[in-house]
């Protein structure tokens, strides 16, 4: 049990809160490159790939943009992203 726990926290990078402030609504949808760029884990190449597959109706939607997994979806939805028409 114990290494289950470790191993689980190891797998899920910690968003400090100023982490979480800086990229609180940011809107997948409509954020520039560089607003996406911000997100955890994303970086210029992601958020260009972000910015080409949209628009996003919901989080399944962002789950199919080649590169972008479910670890990483689930990392953008606790930093505060939001997908806003």
């Amino acid at each position: 049990m114990r290494g289950d726990k470790h191993a689980q926290a190891a797998a899920s990078p910690i968003i400090s809160k100023s982490q979480t402030s800086s990229t609180a609504g940011i809107n997948l949808n409509t954020a520039s490159s560089e607003e996406l760029a911000k997100l955890p884990g994303i970086g210029p190449d992601k958020a260009w790939d972000l910015m080409q597959h949209r628009p996003y109706r919901n989080w399944e939607d962002v789950k199919r943009v080649p590169g972008i997994h479910e670890k990483a979806v689930e990392i953008m939805q606790r930093s505060g992203a939001t997908i806003e028409p």
